[in-house]
């Protein structure tokens, strides 16, 4: 079940994704599309932003890489690990300082 604040099929976003079940709402809820073509063309007219979001779907899709087959659901790669989101997006959308080199990774996933 999803949570207050909690999406489905991010990995969708980032790599070619077959969904893994139907999905069901048992109570009034918001459902937004995000068509992955259509965010990737507009992120590329604010090339920061672009290259934030670049960090994080690669992190993204490292962690996914690593996560046994089993545990791979349409519900998020991180549905048990709040922390891990957490930590993608803090490495992935930081400010870069003076001099400091605009990483194309968002470190070990």
């Amino acid at each position: 079940f999803l949570e207050d604040r909690e999406w489905v099929s991010e990995a969708s976003l980032w790599v070619h994704w077959a969904h893994l079940g139907t999905l069901v709402a048992n109570s009034d809820c918001t459902l937004l599309l995000i068509d992955a073509h259509t965010l990737r063309d507009i992120m590329a007219g604010f090339p920061a932003n672009f290259m934030q979001a670049r960090r994080y779907g690669r992190g993204f899709v490292r962690h996914l890489n690593m996560t046994p087959p089993h545990l791979i659901t349409d519900l998020g790669i991180f549905k048990n690990s709040k922390s891990r989101t957490a930590e993608l997006v803090t490495k992935a959308f930081k400010l870069s300082g003076v001099g400091e080199r605009d990483s194309d990774t968002c470190g070990d996933a």
